[in-house]
C-alpha cells in the first residue's frame, strides 16, 4: 500500500478525505479506510462544490454498482472488487452493493505457542449492444483485477510481514505461484518479481483503457463535513482526559 500511496511505483485510483486540520491524520484514502469506498469517512465528506460524496457522479456510480455492472468501482476503487466490499450502511441498507473478495490469504504456523491477543467496502433508441466488445471489456477488466491482486501480494511481502511489534515474518524463499486450470492436473507454476508484477498491472490497465474502461489516475479529494471534524475533535479531547497523569 505504501508504494501505491506514494504513487512512485504503482498508479491506482484513489479517493482521499483531507483531514489537514489534524496533521497527524493528514489524508485518509479509500485504501486505508476500513470499508474502502463504502466507509463512513467517505460517506460523511463532500467534494470541492460541497456536494456529499454519495451524491456526486463518482459516489452514485458506486452506490448503483452491482456484480452485473461494476464499471464505476473499477474506475475509482478496483481494490473493492479484489478484496471485497459491502455497502451495508448506504441508502439501500442490507441490499447495498455487495462484492465477495476475489482473493484470500492465510499464514500457516508451525510449532506455534498460544499468546495474548493485542488490541490493536432502457435505452430509448433500443440500439443493440456489441456483445463482442462487451465480452472483451469484461476480460480486460478481469485481467486487470487479477494483475492488481498479484501486484498487491508481491509488494506486501517484499520486506516481510510486520505482524506486531518485534514480530516479523520473513519468507525463506521467493513466493511460488501456480496457475490452476479446469482439470485437477492442469497446474502451471510460474514466478513473478515485484517489478514484473508492477509492469503486468500497468500493461493490463493500458489494455483495459484501450477497451474503453476508465482508470482514474488523479486522486479525488474530499473534505470531511463539520460534524465529522467535530466528532474527531471531541473523541481526542475525551481520550486526552482519560490518560492518567505521569508520576
Amino acid at each position: 500500500m505504501d508504494a501505491i500511496l506514494r504513487r512512485d511505483r504503482v498508479s491506482l485510483p484513489l479517493i482521499e478525505v483531507d483531514f489537514s486540520e489534524f496533521p497527524d491524520i493528514g489524508k485518509v484514502s479509500s485504501l486505508e479506510a476500513p470499508h474502502r469506498i463504502a466507509d463512513a469517512i467517505l460517506r460523511d465528506s463532500v467534494d470541492a462544490s460541497g456536494v456529499k460524496f454519495r451524491d456526486t457522479a463518482v459516489g452514485s456510480s458506486f452506490v448503483d454498482a452491482s456484480p452485473a455492472n461494476a464499471t464505476g468501482l473499477f474506475e475509482w476503487c478496483p481494490t473493492a472488487l479484489v478484496l471485497g466490499m459491502w455497502d451495508s450502511t448506504g441508502p439501500k441498507g442490507g441490499k447495498g452493493a455487495k462484492f465477495p473478495r476475489a482473493i484470500a490469504s492465510e499464514i500457516v504456523g508451525i510449532d506455534v505457542q498460544t499468546g495474548v491477543r493485542t488490541q490493536s467496502r432502457i435505452d430509448p433508441l433500443q440500439i443493440p449492444l456489441d456483445k463482442t466488445a462487451e465480452e472483451h471489456r469484461d476480460i480486460a477488466a478481469q485481467t486487470t483485477l487479477a494483475a492488481l491482486a498479484l501486484c498487491g501480494a508481491m509488494l506486501a511481502q517484499a520486506d516481510g510481514f510486520d505482524l506486531r511489534s518485534r514480530c516479523l515474518l520473513v519468507p525463506s524463499s521467493a513466493p511460488r505461484w501456480e496457475l490452476i486450470g479446469a482439470a485437477a492436473d492442469s497446474v502451471t507454476p510460474f514466478s513473478l518479481s515485484s517489478a514484473e508484477a508492477i509492469a503486468l498491472l500497468e500493461q493490463s490497465v493500458a489494455a483495459a483503457t484501450a477497451q474503453g474502461l476508465r482508470w482514474a489516475r488523479t486522486p479525488l479529494t474530499l473534505q470531511p463535513i463539520p460534524d465529522l471534524v467535530e466528532l474527531v475533535r471531541k473523541t481526542r479531547e475525551l481520550a486526552a482526559r482519560s490518560v492518567p497523569a505521569s508520576v
